[in-house]
């Protein structure tokens, strides 16, 4: 059947108003060239669809670095996974298109013009997957970015509780000691007690203190 082309369409949505458009118009090339052109064209138009919902996840991607950078201990993780798993979704989409235009360009069936239009699907087509890898890498870098931060504020907060446990660990010594109960410990009798026991140890959790930011540990 020279002259024709058939085309299957796997899901509810439809390319064909662009198409459309373009057989409309008098003066269009599909309508003046060949069955191989209006292969092209469908490629072409497909590979149209495909290009601005990759530039879409850049964007996306970049709101979500900016609302990270703002918040992170508020920020939903699953968004990231969210975006990759999209992007590799649009991968699965390029793939079969490739490999549809790399066979055309490799068989000896078209040259000349209709070749070179084969080749700027190819290239636009590829500068869309470059682009699905870069924003997985940008995926897997706020993942770890994300990861990262988490990690340090916990260790911070464990720094904070083991400094405060330092610093309160001489008073728990020593209400261990005096709170036994032997019948007779003297420092108990001491009309002041008290108040020395709340002196030393204030002075202890000073010098602790002092300790650590002569470490530099504060």
């Amino acid at each position: 059947m020279e002259g024709v082309l058939i085309s299957v369409q796997g899901s509810g949505d439809t390319l064909w108003p662009a198409l459309k458009q373009r057989l409309h118009v008098s003066y269009s090339k599909v309508r003046q060239h060949s069955t191989a052109f209006l292969m092209y064209t469908i490629m072409d138009v497909c590979v149209n669809e495909l290009s601005p919902i990759s530039q879409t996840f850049g964007a996306k991607l970049l709101m979500l670095e900016r609302l990270m950078s703002l918040d992170q201990r508020y920020f939903d993780r699953s968004r990231i996974a969210a975006c990759s798993k999209q992007i590799k979704g649009l991968q699965t989409h390029c793939k079969p298109l490739r490999e549809v235009i790399s066979k055309l360009i490799a068989s000896n069936d078209y040259q000349g013009e209709t070749l070179q239009y084969f080749t700027d699907v190819q290239e636009d087509l590829a500068a869309i997957e470059e682009e699905c890898v870069h924003n997985l890498e940008r995926c897997r870098s706020l993942v770890d970015d994300f990861n990262n931060t988490r990690a340090s504020q916990q260790n911070d907060v464990s720094y904070i509780l083991a400094l405060i446990a330092a610093i309160f660990l001489p008073a728990q010594f020593l209400t261990g000691v005096y709170g036994m109960n032997f019948p007779y410990i003297p420092e108990t009798t001491y009309h002041d007690g008290y108040f020395i026991w709340w002196t030393v140890m204030i002075a202890l959790a000073a010098l602790i203190v002092l300790f650590f930011k002569y470490k530099r540990w504060l």
